[in-house]
């Protein structure tokens, strides 16, 4: 038990990481490790941790698309799905960075979205895929740049 309550606090290093990643920003990223580990205890398990990192940084710092949509009146229509949440992009983001940087599998992504495993996989080979093409498209115009 003190082990795994140890992984927990261990792995914080790579919690900044995870959330500068997702928000892009140092004072932001702080501020959803802190909010994350303001209440992990001595029992808190790392899936546990995970679903508090995942409910803080859409409940904080995510922007829902639709809501800022709809708030500025706009006419032009963006190809938005219809998701309850209105964070498909972030969450397949983050399904990602979770298996890339935590080696977790897709079902114990799954566990932590409350989504259907299968789900998970084709949001994983999405995400992947799409992220590839950006890295890459990125590159080719700095080499372009040069």
């Amino acid at each position: 038990m003190e082990e795994q309550c140890r992984a927990v606090f261990e792995i914080e290093d790579k919690i900044y990481r995870l959330a500068f990643l997702m928000t892009g920003s140092k004072i932001l990223a702080r501020e959803l490790v802190l909010l994350t580990y303001r209440d992990a205890g001595a029992c808190t398990t790392l899936n546990e941790l995970f679903k508090r990192f995942r409910a803080r940084y859409f409940s904080n710092f995510s922007i829902d698309f639709l809501s800022c949509f709809m708030a500025t009146g706009c006419k032009r229509e963006y190809g938005l799905q219809d998701d309850s949440s209105g964070h498909y992009y972030e969450d397949i983001k983050l399904a990602v960075l979770f298996a890339d940087m935590f080696d977790l599998t897709y079902q114990e992504i799954a566990e932590i979205n409350g989504a259907d495993p299968d789900t998970m996989k084709l949001w994983l080979w999405w995400g992947r895929k799409n992220f590839f093409m950006k890295i890459s498209k990125n590159s080719e115009e700095g080499m372009c740049a040069q």
